[in-house]
C-alpha cells in the first residue's frame, strides 16, 4: 500500500487569489472614481491646496532632490488636466485588474499611479486605508499570476512566501489595531466603555450608528470585547492550522461587516475583507461553491529562472523585514509608560534604544516617503466628545448663514447618511480640524479663502453653486455634538443635539492671507 498516495494534497489558493484580485481591482476602481469627483476642488489649480504650489515649495526646500523627497509623477505636469489623466488612468488600470489582464504590470502601474496621487494630495490622502491600499498593491505583486491575457497563468501555483507575506500584512493590520488600543493606555478601551462614545464621535456616522448608540450598556461592553477577539485573537489564528485559520477569517470578516454597517469608512472594509479571502483555501471554497471551479493548479516548472526567482524572493524578504520593524515601531510609538506594566515598557524601551531609534533615522526616513510599508493603529485613543466646526458666511458681517456640507453633521434635523464606499475627503478633514489636529489651521485658512473667492471647484465639493451670491466674511463656530435620545427624536425629529462652545470673529480675505 502506498502511504504517500493516501496523503491529502496540500491546500491550494487559486480561487481565493482569483477572488482577491477581482476585489482589489474593485477597491482601486472605487478609490480612483471617488477621488476623481473631488480632486480638482482639493488640489487643482483653483483648489484648496494646489499641487503645483506644493511641489514648488518642496522644490525650494530640497533643491536638486525634491523628486526623491516627494515621489510623484506630477513633477512632470501638475495641471488640472494631469490630475484628470491620473484618475482616468487609475480607473482603466482598475478595470484591467478586474478583467484579469496582465496582473503584474497592472499592479505595478496602479501602485505608481496611486502613490503619485497620494503624494500630490497631501493631507487629503493621508488616511490609513490609503497607505493600506499602497502596501496591499506592493505585496500582492508577489502572488500575482503570470501572463498577459485574461485567464492566462491562473493555474500557476500561488507563491508560498508571497501568500505568507499577504497573511502577515493582514495580521499586522488587525493585531496592531487591537494592541495599540491597550498600549495607548486609553481608559475607555481598558474599562470597555469605548463603544459608548464611538458611534457618535466617529468621523461620519450614519443612521444605523444612531440606533446602535441607543443600545444598553451591556451591549456596548459586549461589542468592545468582541472587537478585542477579532483584532487580537483572530489575527493570531492566521498562524494556526487551516480550520482555525478559517475561523479567524470569519471573525475578522464579521468585524469589518459591523464597522461598515455602522460607519462610513470608504473602501477600507472591502479592502480588509479582500485580504481575509486569501486565508480561505480552494478546498473550503469548493465545499461552499461546488467542485466545478474555473481552473486547477498545475505542476509545471516555474517560468522564472533561478536568479530571477532569487531576486524576487530576496526583495520580498527585505520588505517583510522592514514590515516587521514597522510592527515593532508602531507599538513602541504608541506605548504609554504610566499605564502599561513595567516589564512591557522596559522591553519596548530596550528595543527602541538599541534598534528602533537607529532604524527610524536611517531606514524609515528613506522608505516612508513611499508609504508602502506601514504601521497601523485605528482608533487607538477613543474620542469621548464630538467637537464640530460649523462654517458661517455673510455679506454684511451682521446676518450669517451656515454652510452646509454634503456629508458631515451640521443641521441637527438632517438624517446621517450612507456614504461608503465613496470617501469624501473634505468632510473627513473637517473632523480632524474640529479635534485641532496640528496642521489643520493651514488648510482651513486656504479653504476659507477659496470660499470667499467663489472658487467653483471648491464650492462643488459642498454640492452647491455660488452663483451671484455675495459673500465677504467667514467665521467658525465650534459646537459639541451628540446623538439625541429616543425620546427627543420622537419628540422633535432631531438626530443631533448641540451646544455652543466658541465663535470666531468675522474674517475677510485680507485677514486670511496675512
Amino acid at each position: 500500500m502506498n502511504r504517500a498516495s493516501d496523503r491529502p494534497d496540500p491546500p491550494s489558493y487559486l480561487f481565493s487569489r482569483f477572488i482577491f484580485f477581482r476585489l482589489l481591482g474593485l477597491v482601486c476602481l472605487i478609490a480612483h472614481l471617488s477621488l476623481w469627483s473631488q480632486i480638482i476642488g482639493l488640489i487643482g489649480e483653483a483648489g484648496i491646496l494646489p499641487v503645483g504650489e506644493y511641489l514648488d515649495q518642496v522644490s525650494d526646500a530640497w533643491p536638486g532632490r525634491a523628486h526623491l523627497v516627494v515621489p510623484t509623477l506630477f513633477w512632470l505636469n501638475a495641471s488640472d488636466t494631469a490630475l484628470h489623466v491620473a484618475c482616468a488612468a487609475g480607473t482603466v488600470l482598475s478595470l484591467s485588474l478586474i478583467a484579469g489582464l496582465a496582473h503584474r504590470l497592472t499592479i505595478l502601474l496602479l501602485w505608481i499611479n496611486y502613490l503619485s496621487l497620494f503624494q500630490a494630495s497631501q493631507i487629503f490622502l493621508g488616511f490609513q486605508w490609503d497607505t493600506l491600499l499602497l502596501e496591499t498593491l506592493l505585496f500582492s505583486w508577489f502572488i500575482a499570476p503570470p501572463g498577459w491575457r485574461m485567464g492566462q497563468g491562473h493555474a500557476a501555483p500561488v507563491s508560498p512566501i508571497g501568500r505568507w507575506a499577504m497573511w502577515w500584512l493582514l495580521l499586522k493590520l488587525m493585531f496592531l489595531s487591537g494592541i495599540t488600543k491597550l498600549l495607548s493606555g486609553d481608559e475607555s478601551w481598558r474599562d470597555l466603555t469605548a463603544m459608548n462614545y464611538h458611534y457618535f464621535t466617529q468621523p461620519l456616522p450614519n443612521a444605523i450608528s444612531w440606533y446602535f448608540y441607543q443600545q444598553p450598556e451591556w451591549f456596548h461592553r459586549f461589542s468592545t470585547v468582541g472587537m478585542y477577539v477579532a483584532e487580537l485573537g483572530a489575527p493570531l489564528l492566521i498562524l494556526a492550522p487551516r480550520r482555525l485559520r478559517h475561523a479567524g477569517a470569519l471573525f475578522m470578516f464579521v468585524l469589518q461587516l459591523m464597522i461598515g454597517l455602522t460607519g462610513n469608512y470608504g473602501f477600507f472594509n472591502l479592502l480588509t475583507c479582500a485580504l481575509c479571502i486569501l486565508l480561505l483555501d480552494d478546498q473550503l471554497i469548493q465545499r461552499i461553491l461546488g467542485p466545478n471551479l474555473f481552473f486547477h493548479q498545475t505542476r509545471s516548472k516555474p517560468q522564472q529562472g533561478f536568479w530571477s526567482r532569487g531576486l524576487v524572493c530576496g526583495a520580498l524578504i527585505l520588505l517583510l523585514l522592514l514590515s516587521g520593524l514597522k510592527f515593532m515601531s508602531e507599538m513602541t510609538y504608541t506605548q504609554n509608560a504610566r499605564q502599561n506594566p513595567r516589564w512591557v515598557t522596559a522591553a519596548q524601551n530596550y528595543a527602541n534604544d538599541y534598534l528602533m531609534a537607529w532604524v527610524a533615522e536611517q531606514v524609515f526616513r528613506r522608505t516612508d516617503r513611499f508609504a508602502s510599508v506601514n504601521g497601523y493603529g485605528l482608533f487607538r485613543v477613543m474620542t469621548t466628545t464630538r467637537p464640530e466646526l460649523v462654517i458661517e458666511l455673510s455679506a454684511s458681517g451682521v446676518e450669517w448663514q451656515e454652510l452646509s456640507f454634503r456629508y458631515k453633521p451640521g443641521d441637527v434635523q438632517r438624517r446621517p447618511g450612507f456614504v461608503a464606499p465613496h470617501m469624501p475627503r473634505l468632510d473627513w478633514q473637517m473632523w480632524f480640524a474640529a479635534l485641532e489636529v496640528p496642521g489643520s489651521d493651514r488648510w482651513l485658512r486656504a479653504f476659507f479663502v477659496r470660499l470667499l473667492q467663489k472658487s467653483p471647484p471648491v464650492w462643488n465639493l459642498l454640492g452647491e453653486e455660488i452663483g451671484e451670491r455675495e459673500i465677504r466674511f467667514v467665521r467658525v463656530t465650534r459646537y459639541r455634538y451628540e446623538f439625541t435620545s429616543r425620546a427627543q427624536r420622537n419628540r422633535d425629529g432631531a438626530w443631533w443635539r448641540r451646544q455652543l462652545l466658541f465663535r470666531s470673529p468675522a474674517l475677510d480675505v485680507d485677514d486670511l492671507i496675512r
